[in-house]
């Protein structure tokens, strides 16, 4: 608006400037209106919705969070289900591995007759390493249970020492006489022992 033609170059009291500037639409810029009404209506409308997306993606990040976190609790619970697992498959292999060794080293022993059981089970167990071992890659059981014991002594029972089993001369409520009894050798004496007290017991 050019504002020469209501002053046209004069010096206005207050008085003259308002009335002849009456018809015109003036605007106080001091408080702000100076802003076109229609204007200002689309401003506030963008406002809000930038408010409403803003609400929107703060919801959004929220729920992404939320999510994250269950999404975190239930791969950790996938994970130890994995773990276990894997740990229970292992230790089933393992299981079915030792018992295969197992038996291939009793049946390279079978035949054997050991001085006791300690000392069988103890080459059960060196056999099983000793198959483990790549380093007897190709050897089978019975041949790393001969290198074991080729100088090896006191592992067998000796036949010469073995004691021999000798049947009860007489049934189990045998009655044996002074006589019998001196006649037994050691070995019958052994074998007939209960039934040799209980007569010597009986008799006065």
């Amino acid at each position: 608006m050019d504002f020469s033609t209501i002053f046209n170059g004069e010096a206005l009291t207050l008085e003259q400037f308002t009335e002849r500037t009456a018809s015109m639409k003036l605007a106080d810029l001091s408080t702000g209106d100076y802003v076109a009404k229609g204007k200002a209506e689309d401003y506030k409308g963008k406002v809000k919705a930038l408010e409403a997306q803003i609400a929107e993606r703060d919801n959004t990040i929220a729920a992404l969070e939320q999510a994250k976190g269950n999404a975190e609790a239930i791969q950790a619970e996938l994970d130890k289900y994995r773990q276990a697992e894997a740990e229970r498959t292992r230790k089933e292999q393992e299981a079915q591995a030792d018992a295969i060794l197992t038996r291939v080293a009793e049946e390279a022993i079978a035949d054997k007759k050991f001085v006791n059981d300690y000392t069988r089970d103890h080459f059960v167990q060196a056999i099983k390493t000793a198959l483990n071992d790549p380093a007897n890659r190709g050897k089978g059981a019975a041949e790393l249970f001969a290198e074991m014991t080729k100088d090896a002594t006191g592992i067998f029972v000796n036949p010469q020492q073995e004691p021999l089993k000798i049947a009860p001369v007489g049934g189990k409520n045998q009655h044996y006489t002074h006589e019998q009894i001196r006649a037994m050798t050691p070995d019958e004496i052994n074998a007939n022992f209960d039934a040799i007290k209980a007569s010597l017991k009986g008799e006065s």
